[in-house]
């Protein structure tokens, strides 16, 4: 598909889904791909090489007619849009967008897609904001977003205090997919940050998956000392 000059009319989305479909794998690579996503859109498993080739070919176009215009019929659509996402800087459109985004996703791994580096490198205050908001949300996987942005935010001393907060008010979280997200966010503020996290350890008040899950990540971790590994086993919860 040429992807120059291209307007993203009707006529431009149909040659782009023709031409998605013109990448699909085989059935089985399809069936083997959702049984790791779950997602309940068609799958067409297409390589990660492609996807990463379609969406720079996008990012050269007219990328606001086709954040504004296109729908989702395919998981591997999701995967682009989110990677369009990924690489906004300017916090009002970036914003516009993801709120529409987030509801239409339906499994971790378009969430796990996204980088939000870019964002946070303009718009720290705003992004931060957002994710609060997101953690209040009914959906899980909107949930699940909030939690992974908190990811850019590890090193950052003036929001770390309020990422062990956030945590914290994950007691009651039900749904799995939140809670392994935050686990691994757990860990990786142990590995970034040993002391700080460590005194967390000791005085917190989110639920017992998710501490006993970091935990475990933190012990399958190279990142982390075997002493360390062996210490953080008293602050498993039974």
């Amino acid at each position: 598909m040429d992807f120059n000059n291209i307007e993203w009319t009707n006529d431009d989305f149909n040659k782009y889904r023709k031409y998605l479909l013109s990448l699909k794998n085989t059935e089985d690579k399809i069936i083997w791909r959702n049984k790791i996503v779950k997602t309940n859109m068609p799958m067409l498993a297409i390589y990660q090489k492609d996807i990463k080739t379609i969406t720079n070919k996008i990012l050269k176009s007219n990328v606001l007619n086709f954040l504004n215009n296109v729908d989702f019929k395919y998981y591997e659509e999701t995967l682009i849009y989110g990677n369009i996402l990924s690489s906004l800087k300017y916090f009002p459109m970036f914003y516009k967008f993801i709120n529409m985004f987030v509801d239409k996703i339906d499994n971790w791994s378009t969430v796990d897609n996204m980088k939000f580096n870019n964002i946070y490198k303009t718009n720290p205050e705003e992004l931060f904001e957002l994710a609060l908001t997101f953690f209040k949300d009914e959906k899980p996987f909107v949930r699940r977003t909030a939690v992974l942005i908190m990811f850019v935010y590890i090193k950052d001393t003036k929001y770390q205090s309020l990422i062990y907060k956030k945590l914290d008010e994950l007691l009651n979280e039900e749904d799995y997919y939140v809670n392994m997200a935050a686990s691994w966010l757990l860990c990786e503020l142990f590995v970034k940050s040993r002391n700080e996290t460590l005194n967390y350890y000791i005085n917190n008040k989110t639920n017992k998956f998710i501490v006993n899950k970091s935990i475990q990540k933190c012990r399958d971790s190279f990142r982390v000392s075997k002493e360390d590994k062996d210490m953080l086993l008293k602050f498993k919860v039974v």
